[in-house]
Protein backbone atom coordinates (compact mmCIF):
# COMPACT_ATOMS: atom_id res chain seq x y z
CA UNK A 1 0.00 0.00 0.00
CA UNK A 2 2.90 2.35 0.97
CA UNK A 3 4.16 1.52 -2.97
CA UNK A 4 1.01 2.74 -4.65
CA UNK A 5 0.81 5.99 -2.28
CA UNK A 6 4.43 6.36 -3.27
CA UNK A 7 4.06 5.60 -6.94
CA UNK A 8 0.93 8.11 -7.24
CA UNK A 9 1.10 11.08 -4.96
CA UNK A 10 -2.10 13.16 -5.76
CA UNK A 11 -3.90 10.12 -5.27
CA UNK A 12 -2.02 10.11 -1.59
CA UNK A 13 -2.88 13.80 -0.89
CA UNK A 14 -6.97 12.96 -2.26
CA UNK A 15 -6.56 10.60 0.33
CA UNK A 16 -5.61 12.51 3.01
CA UNK A 17 -7.71 15.88 2.13
CA UNK A 18 -11.05 13.78 1.98
CA UNK A 19 -10.22 11.67 5.13
CA UNK A 20 -9.83 15.53 6.98
CA UNK A 21 -12.29 16.92 5.21
CA UNK A 22 -14.76 13.79 6.54
CA UNK A 23 -12.96 14.33 9.82
CA UNK A 24 -14.10 18.20 10.02
CA UNK A 25 -17.41 17.66 8.49
CA UNK A 26 -18.21 15.64 11.45
CA UNK A 27 -17.00 17.29 14.06
CA UNK A 28 -19.06 20.62 12.51
CA UNK A 29 -21.86 18.39 12.59
CA UNK A 30 -21.33 17.23 16.08
CA UNK A 31 -20.81 20.67 17.38
CA UNK A 32 -24.56 21.89 15.56
CA UNK A 33 -26.65 19.05 17.01
CA UNK A 34 -25.17 19.87 20.66
CA UNK A 35 -25.44 23.74 19.86
CA UNK A 36 -28.47 24.18 18.30
CA UNK A 37 -31.30 23.51 20.91
CA UNK A 38 -29.39 25.22 23.59
CA UNK A 39 -29.61 28.49 20.63
CA UNK A 40 -33.02 28.41 20.13
CA UNK A 41 -33.88 28.13 23.60
CA UNK A 42 -31.49 31.21 24.32
CA UNK A 43 -33.76 32.99 21.26
CA UNK A 44 -37.11 31.93 22.74
CA UNK A 45 -36.15 32.84 26.57
CA UNK A 46 -34.75 36.40 24.89
CA UNK A 47 -37.95 36.78 23.16
CA UNK A 48 -40.38 36.16 26.29
CA UNK A 49 -38.54 38.22 28.21
CA UNK A 50 -38.85 41.06 25.66
CA UNK A 51 -42.81 39.97 25.69
CA UNK A 52 -43.11 40.12 29.39
CA UNK A 53 -41.06 43.96 29.16
CA UNK A 54 -43.17 45.49 26.62
CA UNK A 55 -46.35 43.68 28.24
CA UNK A 56 -45.86 43.21 31.78
CA UNK A 57 -49.60 42.74 32.77
CA UNK A 58 -49.27 39.24 29.87
CA UNK A 59 -49.00 35.98 31.61
CA UNK A 60 -49.17 33.74 28.73
CA UNK A 61 -48.20 34.23 24.88
CA UNK A 62 -49.77 32.59 22.22
CA UNK A 63 -48.71 32.99 19.08
CA UNK A 64 -51.40 34.05 16.15
CA UNK A 65 -51.22 33.03 12.72
CA UNK A 66 -50.50 35.98 10.26
CA UNK A 67 -53.56 37.04 7.78
CA UNK A 68 -52.77 37.92 4.15
CA UNK A 69 -51.87 41.37 3.97
CA UNK A 70 -49.85 42.41 7.25
CA UNK A 71 -46.68 44.25 5.78
CA UNK A 72 -43.93 42.35 4.89
CA UNK A 73 -41.72 43.79 7.39
CA UNK A 74 -44.00 41.96 10.46
CA UNK A 75 -42.70 39.07 10.90
CA UNK A 76 -45.01 37.76 14.08
CA UNK A 77 -47.70 38.07 16.15
CA UNK A 78 -48.49 37.12 19.91
CA UNK A 79 -51.90 37.60 21.90
CA UNK A 80 -50.90 38.26 25.69
CA UNK A 81 -53.39 37.41 28.22
CA UNK A 82 -53.71 37.41 31.84
CA UNK A 83 -53.75 35.02 34.65
CA UNK A 84 -57.61 35.11 34.73
CA UNK A 85 -57.22 34.18 30.83
CA UNK A 86 -58.20 37.93 29.66
CA UNK A 87 -56.67 39.23 26.31
CA UNK A 88 -54.71 42.46 27.79
CA UNK A 89 -52.93 43.22 24.46
CA UNK A 90 -50.89 42.28 21.05
CA UNK A 91 -47.33 42.07 20.71
CA UNK A 92 -45.85 42.25 16.98
CA UNK A 93 -42.30 41.21 16.14
CA UNK A 94 -41.01 43.27 13.50
CA UNK A 95 -37.72 43.14 11.11
CA UNK A 96 -36.49 45.92 9.02
CA UNK A 97 -33.46 46.21 7.28
CA UNK A 98 -31.32 49.40 5.51
CA UNK A 99 -27.62 49.55 4.23
CA UNK A 100 -26.19 49.57 7.51
CA UNK A 101 -27.98 45.98 8.59
CA UNK A 102 -30.89 45.18 10.08
CA UNK A 103 -32.90 45.32 13.37
CA UNK A 104 -35.47 43.29 15.09
CA UNK A 105 -38.29 44.51 17.56
CA UNK A 106 -41.73 43.76 19.36
CA UNK A 107 -44.03 46.02 20.08
CA UNK A 108 -47.09 46.26 22.12
CA UNK A 109 -50.82 47.63 21.65
CA UNK A 110 -54.24 47.08 24.01
CA UNK A 111 -56.98 45.89 22.24
CA UNK A 112 -58.12 49.56 21.12
CA UNK A 113 -54.60 50.02 19.39
CA UNK A 114 -53.04 51.99 22.42
CA UNK A 115 -49.02 50.99 21.34
CA UNK A 116 -47.89 50.32 25.24
CA UNK A 117 -44.25 49.81 24.59
CA UNK A 118 -41.80 48.77 22.33
CA UNK A 119 -38.22 46.63 22.70
CA UNK A 120 -34.87 45.63 20.34
CA UNK A 121 -34.73 42.01 20.27
CA UNK A 122 -31.26 42.36 17.69
CA UNK A 123 -29.57 44.96 16.28
CA UNK A 124 -27.03 43.65 13.58
CA UNK A 125 -24.54 46.31 11.89
CA UNK A 126 -21.56 46.84 9.98
CA UNK A 127 -18.65 46.83 11.41
CA UNK A 128 -17.27 50.69 11.36
CA UNK A 129 -20.24 52.17 9.28
CA UNK A 130 -22.37 54.84 10.72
Amino acid sequence: MKSFFEKNPLIHYTTILTLVAIVCGLMIGGMNAITAPIIQRNLEEKERAAYQEVLPEGQTFTKLELIEGVPSTVSGAVEGKNSSGTVVGYIYTATGLNQHGSISLVISVDAEGTILGASILAIDQTKGID
